[in-house]
Parts: C-alpha cells; sequence; structure tokens
C-alpha cells in the first residue's frame, strides 16, 4: 500500500474513532440514560482495545511518515478525551468493572504519540 493511501485510511480511521471516543465521553460525562453495566463495560472494553491497536500502529509507522493536519489534531483530542475517561476523573460512581476499563483507556492514551 502506497504511502498516501495508508494516510488517507488512517486519517479516516482516527477521525471515525475520535467521534465514537467523543460519544462515549459524554455518555459517561453527561449521561442522559441509564446504560445497563454490560452493555457500557462492553463500550469501554472495544474503546480500550482500540486504543491499543491505534497505539500500537503508530508506533509502527516509519520515522519519515508524514501525518495530516486533521490527524494531528483528532490524535490530540483522541489523547485529551481518553485522559479524561479514567474512575476518578468521571463525575459519577461506577462499578469497580467500569473503573478498571476506564483507567485502562486513560493509561492506554498516554501511549498514543
Amino acid at each position: 500500500m502506497s504511502p498516501q493511501r495508508l494516510a488517507a485510511r488512517l486519517d479516516s480511521a482516527v477521525l471515525l474513532f475520535q467521534g465514537e471516543l467523543r460519544t462515549t465521553h459524554d455518555l459517561l460525562y453527561q449521561p442522559r440514560l441509564l446504560v445497563e453495566e454490560g452493555a457500557l463495560a462492553s463500550i469501554l472494553a472495544n474503546l480500550s482495545s482500540a486504543l491499543e491497536v491505534l497505539a500500537e500502529l503508530l508506533a509502527c509507522l516509519p520515522v519519515d511518515f508524514s501525518r495530516s493536519q486533521p490527524m494531528e489534531i483528532a490524535l490530540g483530542n483522541l489523547i485529551r478525551l481518553a485522559g479524561d475517561i479514567c474512575g476518578n476523573c468521571v463525575p459519577h460512581d461506577y462499578t469497580p468493572r467500569l473503573v478498571f476499563w476506564m483507567d485502562r483507556i486513560q493509561v492506554t492514551s498516554r501511549r498514543i504519540r
């Protein structure tokens, strides 16, 4: 795959992921409806897994890989939003299982560069 094609696909994936992360962040900070714990745990586990994959992917990119400005902005937003997701950060009390996933999301966000 050419570097330009890879960059376009990565831009698209990061921008889409940013939207999903924003929705999850809003769900935790401004819950408009009650979400069953199992469903929220699944959302947080998937988010954690996706962040892990993104961190690994970014670490594998060649040093000379040129990131677009939208990607840099989106990654900054991802890091900020994911950094706000932790058991002690969110304004509501959650079960230990949910806190585990939230804390893991925050820790993984620190690996994204």
